[in-house]
């Protein structure tokens, strides 16, 4: 089969029509989706609240620490939450946050009542990549006010608790800290 032959075969290929289809169609981004940001908005944090850990039962989450994690967790995470403008200069990865009623609830123990209603769309989690490229447990979620054209830091997740994964789960990370007692803020 000549080349001009073969190329008018694969021209017509259906699964180029596929591809063809999806890129028409008019779906929402999914979660696992990598986001742009705009990296001129400000980044900073929420409140002095959005600093400290908590734990709550109901919906098996904590950001307290212990011992043997807060070394791990300055090197991953402390420049950028002391420099929280340095996320733009990471490996980190954006992402935009299906909401369910359980995160609804973790994000109203850090958020207005307002900001909620106001922002809710607005939630990205960003995932700490480490110098391999590799994805991390910690987990930083934000809001972009448009208005102010910043974005606001509300609720830090080293633990992967907030959107748990099969391995999380699986590993029984909630049970296996749920005792701890070191808050981020003492760290910060």
């Amino acid at each position: 089969m000549s080349t001009k032959n073969y190329s008018k075969i694969w021209d017509k290929s259906s699964s180029e029509k596929k591809y063809d289809d999806k890129l028409a169609s008019n779906t929402l981004l999914d979660s696992n989706k990598i986001l742009e940001t705009d990296n001129k908005a400000e980044i900073k944090f929420y409140s002095d609240d959005s600093k400290k850990s908590f734990l709550e039962k109901e919906d098996q989450f904590t950001n307290f620490l212990n011992k043997n994690q807060v070394e791990d967790f300055k090197f991953r995470m402390l420049e950028f939450l002391t420099k929280p403008n340095s996320l733009y200069n990471s490996t980190s990865h954006w992402h935009k946050v299906d909401k369910n009623k359980r995160l609804k609830h973790l994000f109203s123990l850090k958020l207005s009542a307002e900001d909620i209603t106001k922002h809710l769309d607005d939630v990205h989690k960003v995932h700490i990549v480490d110098n391999f490229g590799t994805m991390t447990a910690y987990r930083i979620y934000l809001y972009k006010n448009i208005e102010k054209n910043e974005y606001l830091i509300f609720l830090i997740d080293p633990l992967h608790l907030a959107i748990p994964s099969e391995e999380t789960l699986n590993d029984k990370v909630y049970i296996n800290n749920r005792s701890n007692t070191i808050c981020i803020s003492d760290i910060i």
